[in-house]
């Protein structure tokens, strides 16, 4: 394993960490037979399982890209696969020929009734826990897919009463599975909220800082490319955690949707986060000292800066997501001020020195990392997202949910 920092767990889920030390025990001796497993956590119980044209289904590009790679003695792909009907949550490792062969689990994944919640933190937990007992190996990669919507929630289950994960129950899930690599196939979750949540338990994180579009024409095709990193991994199993990750960043296409929204894509060295919110702190706390002075530079800012597709909120689709980098350097630019522009400048430098891998179309000002910032019209719905916020890390420990309040 790669870095690992002082973790801080929650009593509901202590004892899962316990439980998956004992478990984990009998194999650390079989680990370096195995150099890495992959899992991935096809969440498709909502609209991605519908059927865009005869045959073809929204899932199509995950499925297949994984049959076109399938395992050796150096990887295991694992699937923990769940479509919109109710008791067909599936199991699966993908053998050598590309063939999704069923698991016997006992129950240890999926009840007897056959249905998992994928918006439930426990399933991820269990799949992980097996995953890893099951095919032991030196790092692990998990691959999330399904919708996203950045730190307000992501893995939408409708067969469950729409239950989904919270940015909160994602980083109690991730503390206990602690991979190497966390990537996400899915919409806006490149946020500098979901990556502060889970830096403690992650080397590196993978995700889109805009919708994920896939388009159809003669078949289902989707910016995330399984196929090709995958195939450089099983070719080449000694590929770091680092490599991997920006594999997925090399082999996203930005250009797949330009119809609709410039598709983007990075990868982020977690281990840099916490220089990142300091620096965040910093020049909130300058912009607090005299918001009156500053509020115009930060509302023309709000108004150039890189947003992103809406996000569906009480009913509305709703602009609330913008670039991080591009945020900040608009603020300097407005602010004509020698002590926010150093601030400003902090704050891109910590960026970039987070984000290892990015790729965008060109002239897009899209950085790798977005932030919470509503447009203000969305005033009348605030009071709300900011009290979930403010259940993040990133919401707690930093000063920018104080920018936010002040502002609305």
């Amino acid at each position: 394993m790669g870095r690992r920092t002082a973790k801080v767990f929650t009593s509901g889920f202590f004892l899962v960490f316990l439980l998956q030390s004992f478990v984990l025990a009998g194999v650390v001796e079989d680990r370096n037979e195995r150099a890495w497993t992959v899992m991935v956590y096809l969440g498709a119980d909502n609209s991605i399982a519908g059927s865009p044209h005869l045959c073809l289904n929204w899932y199509d590009p995950v499925v297949e890209g994984l049959e076109a790679v399938g395992s050796s003695q150096d990887l295991a792909i694992l699937v923990l696969w769940d479509l919109n009907d109710y008791g067909d949550s599936k199991l699966y490792y993908v053998d050598e020929y590309g063939d999704y062969i069923e698991q016997e689990d006992d129950g240890a994944v999926i009840p007897t009734s056959g249905e998992v919640s994928m918006g439930d933190p426990r399933t991820l937990i269990d799949f992980g826990l097996w995953s890893m007992s099951n095919y032991p190996s030196r790092y692990t990669a998990l691959i999330m897919t399904d919708h996203g919507g950045s730190w307000r929630k992501s893995m939408l289950d409708d067969t469950n009463g729409g239950d989904s994960l919270t940015t909160p129950e994602l980083g109690e899930a991730i503390s206990v599975l602690q991979p190497d690599i966390l990537a996400f196939d899915a919409c806006t979750m490149a946020s500098t909220e979901v990556v502060y949540e889970i830096r403690d338990y992650v080397d590196y994180y993978c995700g889109s800082e805009e919708v994920a579009m896939m388009t159809v024409l003669f078949n289902v095709t989707a910016p995330f490319d399984y196929e090709e990193p995958l195939t450089a991994l099983k070719n080449d199993p000694s590929t770091s955690p680092k490599k991997l990750s920006m594999l997925f960043v090399e082999s996203y296409d930005p250009y797949s949707a330009t119809d609709h929204a410039n598709q983007t894509f990075s990868a982020v060295d977690t281990s840099k986060m916490d220089d990142l919110e300091e620096a965040i702190n910093q020049l909130a706390d300058l912009l607090l000292a005299d918001l009156d002075s500053f509020e115009y530079a930060i509302s023309q800012a709000r108004s150039d800066v890189r947003e992103y597709e809406p996000a569906p909120e009480s009913g509305m689709d709703v602009y609330i997501y913008v670039d991080l980098y591009d945020l900040v350097d608009l603020i300097a630019y407005y602010a004509y001020n020698a002590s926010v522009d150093d601030a400003c400048q902090a704050v891109k430098t910590a960026i970039d020195n987070a984000v290892v891998a990015s790729t965008c179309v060109e002239g897009d000002n899209s950085y790798g990392l977005t932030i919470f910032l509503p447009d203000t019209d969305y005033g009348w719905i605030f009071d709300d997202l900011l009290w979930r916020y403010r259940q993040t890390q990133f919401g707690i420990h930093s000063s920018w949910d104080e920018i936010l309040d002040e502002l609305f």
